[in-house]
């Protein structure tokens, strides 16, 4: 396991990267992440809700 020392200058390194960064490519990464994310329902209920929505559409 690291030492204390090691491991605040790792966070010290990410975070000063993460600042260093223009603030829209920031935001692009978080709208990216986001999109792939699956539906809240499909991530709560599993893949039932999907297979509910395409029985009801197919009709």
């Amino acid at each position: 396991m690291a030492s204390g020392d090691e491991l605040v200058k790792v966070v010290t390194k990410k975070i000063v990267q993460y600042m260093d960064e223009p603030a829209i490519t920031r935001k692009e990464r978080r709208m990216q992440r986001k999109q792939a994310k699956p539906p809240v329902s499909v991530a709560l209920f599993g893949i039932l809700p999907m297979i509910i929505k395409y029985f009801f559409k197919r009709k």
